[in-house]
């Protein structure tokens, strides 16, 4: 067990017992206009930042399901960075987090994958965020997104 650190976390849980709309990311990449192969998506769409940007007092587009959901945040140490000659560079952070639910006589396991990359056209929005991509030049179909992270039960994982 010498290569294991562990570093307490503050989480903060939030419980709801119906669904509630919430602020959303501030970009929403998916919004973007590109073509899959077959038709053009968004083709109204302007492709320049105004359009995928949250406006103020007008982003409460995203909707919370019913259930817990938790935040918690990297400890102070993990997210400085130290400026070189060669640019800034970060310590390695974890990207795999195991959440443990316990209660009288039950326990729930999931593993948070943080930098889990869906392949292109497969994600869930509701679970994971659109991050831009570059085309593959190679590619005839383009989508300027993907959908990053995932959480699964630890027994599928």
């Amino acid at each position: 067990m010498s290569n294991i650190l562990m570093v307490p976390i503050h989480l903060d849980a939030l419980h709801l017992e119906s669904g509630q709309s919430v602020v959303e990311a501030m970009a929403d990449f998916t919004k973007l206009p590109y073509f899959d192969g077959t038709r053009d998506v968004n083709p109204d769409v302007a492709n320049i930042s105004e359009e995928i940007v949250s406006q103020p007092f007008q982003n409460e587009n995203l909707s919370l399901k019913p259930g817990i959901h938790l935040h918690w945040a990297l400890p102070d140490a993990l997210t400085k960075g130290v400026q070189s000659d060669k640019g800034t560079t970060f310590p390695a952070v974890p990207n795999r987090w195991l959440i443990t639910r316990s209660g009288v006589g039950t326990t729930k396991q999931w593993i948070v994958e943080s930098d889990y990359l869906y392949p292109e056209g497969e994600g869930n929005p509701q679970s994971a965020v659109s991050i831009p991509v570059q085309p593959d030049p190679a590619n005839q179909k383009y989508q300027p997104f993907r959908y990053l992270g995932r959480q699964m039960p630890l027994a599928a994982w």
